[in-house]
């Protein structure tokens, strides 16, 4: 099958267009070296293709856009404000106990690491074998507070053609696409298995999405026909993925 371009971007280009991003919306980080409250995007331009501590005081404060109740973001925390989203690990396989999605929570990020996971940017604690590992629960329950609930729960209406760096680690709503693989199971034999969709308006974009062999709707099948998809935009390698929290984010259009 062939994939369109949005499923290639080159990962230096995801990182150079994230810069350019906040250049250009005029953000500018705290350079006084005690830190203060940043947007996201800040956060993620202080990458430079390195692991990096971070020392400062820095906060950042979202809305959580992630469930791992269904075995789906296992160890991931995705947060999303008004500039951009960014992945959080930690090592846990409930934090839906934790974090309700709609949470709103802020973040002291002393001492935290981001770094970089197959082109994608992370939160997490400083690796050995990775740029960014996994934070202990308790560790983690030191660097986050929750302080209210979102009215709503943030999402971007676009098609798979509007894909672009800005929405990674957001959650995104695509209408009017389908499966390829309709008909078959998730994840066959509980092994993490990748899944494509296609824009029924164009039907030349395609957009790949990853489905964790350990979630429990693995076996379940992948609905017929044109849907809507909620997901949270990844990049992984050489291309972008959505990630799915539970079989809910698949809304068939005969059920709208």
């Amino acid at each position: 099958m062939m994939l369109s371009r949005v499923s290639r971007p080159l990962v230096g280009i995801v990182t150079v267009c994230l810069l350019l991003m906040v250049g250009c919306n005029g953000a500018v980080v705290p350079s006084d070296g005690e830190g203060g409250a940043i947007s996201i995007s800040q956060l993620r331009a202080l990458y430079d293709g390195y692991p990096r501590l971070l020392t400062e005081g820095y906060t950042i404060e979202g809305v959580v856009i992630s469930n791992d109740r269904h075995g789906e973001f296992r160890h991931k925390v995705a947060i999303e404000d008004s500039s951009g989203g960014v992945i959080i690990e930690v090592k846990s396989d409930s934090l839906f106990l934790l974090h309700r999605m709609g949470d709103r929570v802020r973040v002291e990020c002393r001492g935290l690491t981001l770094g970089g996971y197959g082109g994608s940017i992370r939160l997490g604690a400083e690796g050995t074998n990775r740029e960014v590992e996994p934070l202990s629960k308790a560790r983690w329950k030191e660097h986050y507070r929750t302080v209210g609930i979102a009215e709503s729960l943030p999402r971007h209406s676009l098609s798979i053609g509007d894909i672009a760096p800005r929405y990674l680690s957001t959650r995104l709503m695509l209408c009017s696409v389908r499966f390829v693989e309709a008909g078959e199971e998730w994840a066959p034999m509980q092994c993490d298995t990748t899944r494509h969709l296609v824009d029924c308006a164009s039907e030349g974009d395609t957009l790949a999405v990853r489905l964790s062999g350990r979630s429990d709707f693995a076996n379940h099948i992948i609905p017929e026909g044109e849907c809507t998809l909620f997901g949270v935009l990844d990049y992984f390698n050489d291309g972008y993925q959505l990630l799915l929290a539970s079989p809910d984010d698949v809304l068939p259009h005969s059920e709208k």
